[in-house]
């Protein structure tokens, strides 16, 4: 057979594969299910996740878990991540066994000019820090006084529908930081939650906060 209908053949079969979720490796032990991250890397899922893939839930319940039809598959949002059955992990892709989730994905510095807030160094509305929504690049300026008023507070300023998805996402932080701000893009709409933590303490009553993560959810 001539060597471009081989690799048209192999084509045509790869897509068939991806496109209808067939199994992509042999069966093994472990859990039925992993969880592919925002890198694209496949790790093995905890005990409190095996719980919450198991357990029933109603059609329309948000709270559900999101299951990819296959490796490939994206959200509305273009993300990568959710959880995938283990048989249609590719065979080249490794699954790591550490359960623990390496936020990088979300590593606010990646998308701000300034994450470092102190009392002795910043005045009340600035500097600000510039923060740059992940889905559209627009710009929102965050200060000291907005950070003061948000800390240690459970006010969201998402809907509750918006707040609950952010909330479920943020409990798969290895240590969450102990306040949050939040706020709709001004340009998609996308619900935005800043994670940060407030500190205090310094020799001479200093206090301050540090911007740490940055959550999004795509609003229909």
């Amino acid at each position: 057979m001539h060597p471009i209908l081989i690799l048209l053949l192999l084509f045509i079969i790869f897509r068939v594969l991806k496109t209808w979720g067939f199994p992509m490796r042999l069966p093994s032990a472990g859990f039925k299910y992993v969880y592919v991250e925002f890198d694209g890397t496949v790790r093995e899922v905890d005990s409190e996740e095996q719980q919450y893939l198991l357990a029933e839930y109603h059609p329309n319940d948000g709270n559900r878990p999101y299951i990819k039809s296959n490796y490939w598959s994206r959200t509305p949002d273009q993300k990568i991540h959710g959880y995938l059955k283990r048989i249609r992990v590719p065979w080249w892709i490794n699954i790591n066994t550490d359960t623990s989730l390496s936020f990088t994905a979300f590593d606010i510095t990646k998308y701000c000019n300034k994450w470092y807030f102190n009392n002795e160094q910043d005045h009340q509305t600035y500097p600000v820090s510039d923060v740059a929504c992940p889905n559209c690049q627009t710009k929102t300026s965050v200060n000291f006084k907005d950070l003061e008023k948000h800390q240690h507070s459970d006010f969201s300023n998402l809907k509750a529908d918006d707040h609950n998805e952010i909330a479920q996402l943020a409990k798969r932080i290895p240590e969450l930081p102990n306040s949050f701000l939040d706020y709709y893009c001004s340009n998609c709409q996308t619900a935005t939650r800043i994670y940060y933590k407030s500190w205090g303490g310094g020799k001479h009553g200093e206090y301050g906060f540090l911007l740490q993560n940055i959550l999004t959810v795509n609003v229909e």
